[in-house]
Formats: C-alpha cells, sequence, structure tokens
C-alpha cells in the first residue's frame, strides 16, 4: 500500500547524517502487565532480561531517546536498550523482516501516526494486554492509547499569520479557508494529504471531535481544498522549507507545525498563532510482534508512560508533545505553552481518520497527486 513520506521523516533523516547507528546501554527486568498504578519497572521480577532494540530516528531524536529514556530505564531495571536509526523506514524494513522471517527489533519509537496503524493492520504490532491498555488509559492523556501502544512525539498543525505583511489574519482554519475575508499568499504542507484533508473537512464545518471518526468525503474536501488552493503559493515539503518561506515572505499566512511556528515566533517574526481547527499529529510507541522481548519491552513502555519527569526533560530537548499530563507541570512554562497536548492546545485541535488513511491510501495519495499537479 503506498504512503507520501511524512514531512517529520525527512527533517530526522538530515539529521542521520551525523548521527551514531547504535547506542548500547545494560541487562536485566521485570513485567509491565501490572494493573496498577505506578512504574513497574522496578520492584518486581521477571524471566525476560532482555535487550530491547528500538527502532528510532536517528540524530538528536536518537539522543533524546537514550538520553532521557532509554539510559535512566537501564540504571533502574539494568536491562539493555539498544536504538537502531532508521528515520521513515520503520514500515518498509518490518515488512521485509517479516517476509524474511527473522524480526530484528522489539519497539518503534514515535513511529507516525498512518505508518503506525498501517503496521497494525498488517498484523506487525503486538496488541497491548488488556490491563497495561487500561493502565496507559488511566496514565496518559485521553486518547492517546490504542490497542497498540501509546502516543509520543506529537505535534499540531497550527495557522500562523505573520502580522507586519497581512492586515487581518485568520485566527483558525475556518478563516484561514475565506480568502476573501482574509487575504494573503498562503503556503500548505506537499507531502501530507490526510492532514489537509481534515483540515478541509473542519472548514466545511465537521466538529473537530468527529474527525477521527468519520470517513472523510473526499470529493468534497478536495473541492474545499481547490478554493484555497489559488492562494497557496508554495506547498512546502520540509520543515525548513517551510520557515524559510514564512521567513522571506513568499507566504504570509500558514499551516504550519506548531514548533515551527513558535520558532519563527521567538526569532522575532511578528506571527499570530492559532491551534482552533489545527491538526493534531501523533507518533506512538508499539512493541513489534514476534519481539523476542515483547516483555520488557513492554516493561520500557511502561516505564515511559508512568515516568513524567523523564517525559518533561525529552520535551524541552525535543519541543515536540508527550502524553503524560503531569508532564506539563515538570517543564518550562513557555515549552508546555507550545505543546500539542497541553490541554489549551489539544482541545482546539481536529484528529485525523487514520483507519480510513489506511484503507484509502491508494486512491487519496492517487488524488492528492492530481490535485498539487492540476
Amino acid at each position: 500500500m503506498s504512503t507520501i513520506l511524512h514531512p517529520r521523516m525527512r527533517a530526522v533523516a538530515l539529521a542521520l547524517l551525523a548521527a551514531v547507528a547504535a547506542v548500547t546501554l545494560a541487562a536485566c527486568g521485570s513485567s509491565g502487565d501490572d494493573d496498577k498504578g505506578g512504574s513497574t519497572a522496578s520492584g518486581s521480577s521477571s524471566a525476560d532480561k532482555g535487550p530491547i532494540v528500538v527502532a528510532s530516528w536517528g540524530g538528536k531524536f536518537t539522543r533524546s531517546t537514550r538520553d532521557f529514556l532509554a539510559k535512566p530505564f537501564t540504571d533502574e531495571t539494568g536491562i539493555e536498550v539498544k536504538i537502531v536509526d532508521v528515520p521513515g523506514n520503520q514500515v518498509a524494513q518490518l515488512k521485509a523482516q517479516q517476509r524474511a522471517g527473522k524480526i530484528q527489533w522489539d519497539l518503534v519509537d514515535s513511529v507516525v501516526g498512518q505508518d503506525a496503524f498501517l503496521l497494525d493492520k498488517e498484523g506487525l504490532l503486538e496488541p497491548l494486554p488488556a490491563k497495561l491498555q487500561r493502565r496507559f488509559e488511566r496514565t496518559l492523556t485521553r486518547g492517546a492509547t490504542e490497542s497498540f501502544g501509546f502516543t509520543f512525539a506529537n505535534l499540531g498543525y497550527v495557522v500562523a499569520c505573520n502580522a507586519d505583511k497581512v492586515d487581518n489574519c485568520p485566527r483558525n482554519t475556518t478563516e484561514f479557508f475565506d480568502t476573501d475575508a482574509f487575504p494573503g499568499d498562503r503556503t500548505m504542507c506537499a507531502t501530507c494529504p490526510l492532514v489537509n484533508l481534515t483540515l478541509a473537512e473542519v472548514a466545511s464545518g465537521t466538529p473537530i471531535d468527529e474527525t477521527a471518526r468519520k470517513d472523510v468525503d473526499l470529493p468534497a474536501a478536495l473541492d474545499k481544498l481547490g478554493e484555497v488552493k489559488p492562494e497557496v503559493k508554495v506547498f512546502w515539503q520540509s520543515g525548513d522549507q517551510m520557515e524559510q518561506v514564512m521567513r522571506t515572505g513568499e507566504a504570509s499566512i500558514g499551516i504550519l507545525y506548531s514548533g515551527r511556528a513558535l520558532a519563527l515566533k521567538e526569532q522575532g517574526l511578528n506571527l499570530e498563532i492559532g491551534w482552533d481547527g489545527g491538526v493534531y499529529e501523533p507518533g506512538y510507541w508499539a512493541v513489534v510482534r514476534g519481539s523476542k522481548h515483547a516483555g520488557a519491552a513492554q516493561q520500557f513502555m511502561s516505564w515511559i508512560a508512568d515516568n513524567p519527569e523523564a517525559q518533561a526533560k525529552w520535551a524541552e530537548a525535543m519541543q515536540y508533545s508527550v502524553p503524560n499530563p503531569k508532564a506539563f507541570d515538570l517543564m518550562k512554562p513557555e515549552v508546555a505553552a507550545g505543546l500539542a497536548d497541553n490541554p489549551e492546545n489539544a482541545e482546539k485541535l481536529a484528529r485525523m481518520n487514520f483507519r480510513w488513511m489506511v484503507d484509502n491510501a491508494e486512491e487519496v495519495n492517487g488524488e492528492w497527486k492530481s490535485f498539487l499537479q492540476g
């Protein structure tokens, strides 16, 4: 099933050029399948000693996972964690491992939402034990837990407007699509059709709490996007290009990553940022089906879920959001204010229907390609 490369993959892939290929820590373990509150990473016994192999993103992403998650977990439990860098290649490599009958990984680190649901559909992810799933649902933010894992490294797509260039800035997705009332050159993502289709659904009146469950009306959503397309001067293909377009003035209004928008504002661009009707983009931690050390892998996931301190440090380093609500009280307020899982932001964001996208990826990607070229 074909998919369009997610822009975050491309950005991290560039960082991989300077990254080490793997990181090794130390050994020993316990079960993460307790239904009681609190971390199960210590104080219990398990026959599964690891080591755990984690497929991550390379560069700063891998370093943050190693320093703030893997190393303290190993220090506490003794379970060895090895990290391999496969930015954007989780799906292809897992399929290859399955075909060869040789699963090499135990966990995927923050795999992009659409890819996580594809892997789940194709039976490549281990379902969470029921007790562990219930624990995650109690510990983490509402909607963070799926049957195969929980969200991590989350971001928002927001409306950003340069108030020095635009007299009347749109403050939400509906206004972004209203080019008559809110004129100005625009920019949108070229490589994330489901994001754009979800934005179109919101602009057409679908409530944000229904977008994750409602099948996208593809023709209607493309028609809605067609209304704004003449004002979209650049369809960006990476975070760096997104920033450049706004910095140079090629566009003054854009759908941007929340973190990039805030970074531009901190750099002095007079941006007004609107979260209303934006789109929530999660990553997912999940155990690989066929993992040799699924018990230890689930224990590592439990440790991450139950450690808001570790999540707060990771979020401050990466500027991506984390799912434990207690983490937001433990990080710098200015960082917390810009993250997608901050309740003030999360309640304004639409969720995507990944299952619909996975079922219709070939048609959607083909129609999106035609839309861009038309």
